[in-house]
C-alpha cells in the first residue's frame, strides 16, 4: 500500500474490461487491433502544407516488421476510406 494515496482510483470503461475479458479467456492474452502504421490526422495546416485532401490520415512510417503494411501502405499515402468506410482522422482507423 502507497501512503497518501487514499482516494486515487483507476477506471476504464466496461465494454474495454468485457472485451478484455473474453479475449483473455478465448486467446490467452489480450488482443489489440494493428495495422503496422504510423499516421497523423490530417489537419488544415497539413492539408494547406503539403497539397493534401482536406481529411484522412497521412501515412508517417510502415513498420519493416508487417508485411501487410509495407505492401498496402508508403510513406506519403493519405487513407480516406477502407471499403464503405470514410477515414476522416487517425481514430476511425483505431476503431475495431
Amino acid at each position: 500500500m502507497i501512503p497518501f494515496a487514499q482516494g486515487i482510483g483507476f477506471a476504464i470503461p466496461i465494454n474495454v474490461a468485457k472485451q478484455a475479458a473474453q479475449d483473455l479467456v478465448k486467446f490467452g492474452r489480450v488482443v489489440r487491433p494493428w495495422m503496422g502504421i504510423s499516421g497523423v490526422t490530417i489537419t488544415d495546416e497539413i492539408a494547406e502544407y503539403y497539397s493534401l485532401p482536406r481529411r484522412g490520415v497521412l501515412v508517417m512510417r510502415v513498420g519493416s516488421y508487417s508485411l501487410p503494411a509495407m505492401l498496402a501502405s508508403f510513406v506519403g499515402d493519405v487513407i480516406v476510406g477502407i471499403e464503405d468506410d470514410r477515414i476522416s482522422k487517425m481514430d476511425d482507423l483505431q476503431k475495431p
